[in-house]
């Protein structure tokens, strides 16, 4: 008589893959002098530039991207400002430099998590330049990407269509406040 196996076991269940959330770095690029009255900033222009070809086309967005791995945040804000803008801030236009802790006084204090983004979830930082030179303009040098680069007030930003980090740094209190302690910061 046939010895009787035991049936084998069925393989575990694979794991569903997980998809991973990407993280953003905007960076908030000023020039001038912003004034202060009230607790308000005003006289305030940010760079932004209408995207196109990617998620969030049509929308007015600061200039940014990915972040690569092992990469400052910092230093992805001035690597994609460079690229996306031909923009490369001086030593005096940037944050304190120099150690990791010093680096992070270019990180805004306000975090956006968007999760509907034409399918894709990131987390986006804010850094910020001020740009000493106020003749300072941006060329488009990805067009397959950005139509045009413009420096818009606050109230001139209110009127168009924002990529939602943006519109979340603009209209809500943190991202108001953090907008508000830039000029103060670095």
């Amino acid at each position: 008589m046939a010895e009787r196996r035991p049936a084998a076991a069925a393989p575990p269940a694979k794991k569903a893959k997980r998809e991973k959330v990407g993280v953003g770095v905007g960076v908030v690029v000023t020039k001038g002098r912003p004034r202060v009255a009230n607790g308000t900033v005003s006289d305030f222009r940010i760079l932004v530039g209408l995207r196109k070809g990617s998620h969030g086309a049509g929308q007015w967005a600061l200039p940014g991207g990915w972040l690569e791995k092992g990469e400052e945040f910092l230093d992805c804000a001035l690597r994609e400002l460079r690229e996306e803008t031909g923009i490369a801030p001086s030593d005096s236009d940037l944050p304190t430099r120099g150690e990791s802790k010093a680096r992070a006084a270019g990180t805004l204090p306000f975090v956006a998590n968007n999760t509907q983004m034409d399918g894709v979830h990131s987390v986006t930082v804010f850094c910020y330049v001020k740009l000493k030179d106020a003749r300072t303009e941006a060329r488009v040098e990805e067009p397959d990407k950005c139509e045009e680069w413009r420096w818009c007030s606050r109230e001139e930003l209110a009127e168009l269509p924002l990529f939602p980090p943006l519109k979340a740094l603009l209209e809500t209190d943190e991202g108001r406040h953090a907008l508000n302690v830039v000029d103060f910061l670095g």
